[in-house]
């Protein structure tokens, strides 16, 4: 259910060639949202883990 959902939002939000930036949550790490999202033609790229001593 929740993914036939994200599925429609990617393809009708995303387009080719576009870069997807997600945070470090565990569900767009999955292998099923990792494949819809390279499958629109998007480039997925994670932000780099919190570090609270970064000054």
């Amino acid at each position: 259910m929740i993914f036939s959902v994200l599925f429609r939002l990617i393809v009708f939000l995303y387009e080719i060639g576009q870069v997807v930036v997600i945070d470090n949550a565990t569900f767009p790490k999955g292998e099923r949202i990792q494949q819809l999202i390279h499958n629109t033609g998007c480039k997925l790229l994670y932000l780099p883990p919190y570090c609270s001593n970064i000054k």
